[in-house]
């Protein structure tokens, strides 16, 4: 295989209130192997587009407020497709100052919002990707997850040409939905009814489900219906790939806990819904930043 050349290059120009940092600090814990890699201060990851593939690379500008964006391929650049999916990943249109002010008015959040007041929901560049790994994901650690799917990758993936540059680089796409729309998947370690869920969430894709819920009523509503998916879930893929800003999964346990700092004790899924209620219609916002204080430890009005 030849080499990828560099074939585009660009700006997106960044909004107040964005935290690179934050974002790549996000992704750090949650990369694909092979698929995704952060080196330095990039985030370079392999992507199929309409007509072809690519791997992207995405860092800061330097002496600008924007992300420089780098786009190695065999063919032509397809620059307006992965300018929109970048803006969607990095979350750029958000209103953050709206956000803000809404859930700064609630104690329990407060102290997050102001300790972090850049942080955005870290998206995807394809929801089918980022669905499947929510299904690796369902009832394992994110470690354990991340094992997961490299063992799809390296199974099912398909190897891709070195990018012709020194450092690291992806090596592989992520399986396509074509490729496990009727898979028997097997060797991965995970349960076989948890495997049938991917097989089935790649039909969905594959017959173009994701596109179509873009312009569904009832996206969350859609996702349920599938079998194997919860809502969890729906609201997980909903928060991060179809940029539906009050998606809130409360069975989470890491948000629960999370919660927990504020009331004294751990609440219940049921509990946590309620209170997430006050935090509409931003409630995906509140949620990254009760993930954030997971690993920080800085959760919570009186944590500082």
């Amino acid at each position: 295989m030849s080499a990828l050349a560099l074939q585009d290059c660009f700006e997106l120009p960044v909004p107040p209130l964005f935290s690179w940092r934050d974002m790549l600090d996000y992704f750090l814990f949650r990369l694909i192997p092979g698929v995704e890699v952060i080196e330095g201060h990039a985030l370079r990851q392999a992507v199929r587009l309409p007509r072809s593939f690519a791997v992207i690379e995405v860092k800061p500008a330097p002496g600008k407020k924007a992300l420089g964006v780098r786009i190695f391929s065999a063919r032509e650049a397809e620059r307006d497709f992965i300018a929109a999916r970048l803006i969607r990943q990095f979350d750029l249109d958000a209103p953050m100052r709206k956000i803000n002010e809404t859930l700064k008015r609630h104690s329990a959040l407060s102290a997050l919002v102001k300790a972090r007041p850049g942080l955005r929901v870290p998206g995807a560049f394809d929801p089918y990707l980022l669905a499947m790994r929510a299904i690796l994901g369902q009832q394992v650690s994110v470690k354990g997850a991340t094992t997961l799917t490299a063992r799809l990758v390296e199974r099912y993936g398909k190897p891709i040409a070195q990018v012709a540059e020194e450092g690291l680089w992806p090596r592989a796409l992520f399986p396509a939905p074509e490729r496990l729309a009727g898979e028997v998947i097997e060797g991965l370690g995970m349960p076989g009814k948890r495997a049938a869920t991917l097989t089935r969430l790649a039909g969905f894709a594959a017959d173009g489900g994701f596109g179509a819920l873009e312009s569904d009523t009832a996206p969350l509503k859609t996702l349920e219906a599938l079998p194997g998916i919860g809502p969890w879930t729906a609201h997980y893929v909903g928060l991060r790939a179809l940029h539906l800003r009050d998606a809130f999964p409360s069975s989470d346990l890491g948000l629960r806990y999370a919660a927990g700092d504020f009331s004294g004790a751990v609440p219940s899924a049921r509990e946590l819904e309620e209170m997430s209620r006050a935090w509409s219609p931003y409630r995906g916002h509140a949620a990254i930043h009760l993930w954030a204080s997971l690993q920080t430890g800085t959760q919570g009005a009186k944590g500082g």
